[in-house]
């Protein structure tokens, strides 16, 4: 696999000297192009964009990112506590074991729990109210498994057999989707529009092959395919947050900080 961080760029020619080591440096004036592209996209798709944490969590950089981007993506209680700190705009949490002592601060903090299958999500359902019951907002997510491969390694692809990263959407029913805020999926990694694009139709269209047949002491009776379009998920929501300020598409996370 063929990372895509290209050429130096203004590393090729930086003096060392120039910073006290070991230090991380980073190229503030790269940093603004990337999330200028990031925020071109989002404003001609119409959608929020969000930083994932675990990839790049450089909290001195957060200004930056906050006048491009919507948000951050969060995997736990520290990174959530760490975006709650440092970073601007929306916050939105998954991960697929959450630990029980840590939800409810997970709910005040975050704009968005995303969990990890139904069973995760009834689970925690006692929790989830109390924090409602106090007043806090914040919205509900399942992360599905959309059963289409595109990952270019088979070892790290999410979608693979027996995956236990997202509910298999082949499975869902609309008890399952029933109070869901949204759907969400990861399965690219620094790939471009068109496996997502594949992915989405995928996600949409929802399974179309046979179920596997069923024994029998006499003969095998192979069960009907499911047609398209049988089951299809519930599709995201894009409600704009609101803080006690009444902005718009400001979020809870800045507006504790700020109001």
């Amino acid at each position: 696999m063929e990372t895509k961080a290209g050429d130096p760029g203004a590393f090729a020619h930086f003096d060392l000297s120039r910073v006290d080591t070991p230090a991380f440096v980073v190229d503030a004036a790269k940093l603004r192009a990337n999330c200028q592209i990031l925020a071109e996209i989002r404003d001609e798709a119409d959608i929020k964009m969000l930083s994932a944490l675990k990839a790049f969590s450089m909290w001195s950089t957060a200004p930056i990112i906050g006048e491009y981007l919507d948000g951050v993506c969060t995997s736990g209680l520290w990174e959530a506590r760490l975006a709650s700190e440092f970073y601007d705009g929306e916050i939105a949490t998954f991960c697929a074991a959450y630990k029980e002592e840590d939800m409810e601060e997970i709910c005040r903090l975050s704009d968005h729990v995303i969990f990890n299958t139904p069973m995760q999500r009834e689970r925690f359902a006692d929790i989830v109210q109390a924090a409602r019951n106090r007043g806090e907002t914040f919205d509900i997510g399942l992360r599905v498994n959309p059963l289409h491969a595109e990952g270019e390694v088979p070892r790290y692809d999410p979608c693979a057999p027996h995956s236990r990263l997202g509910f298999p959407v082949d499975q869902l029913t609309e008890e399952h989707v029933e109070g869901l805020d949204g759907l969400h999926f990861h399965t690219l990694c620094e790939q471009d529009l068109g496996p997502l694009k594949r992915t989405w139709e995928a996600l949409l269209r929802g399974p179309t092959t046979s179920r596997p047949a069923r024994r029998s002491r006499t003969r095998t009776r192979p069960r009907t395919a499911v047609p398209d379009g049988a089951r299809r998920p519930a599709t995201t929501r894009g409600v704009p947050t609101a803080g006690r300020c009444g902005g718009r598409s400001t979020s809870r996370a800045r507006c504790r900080r700020r109001c």
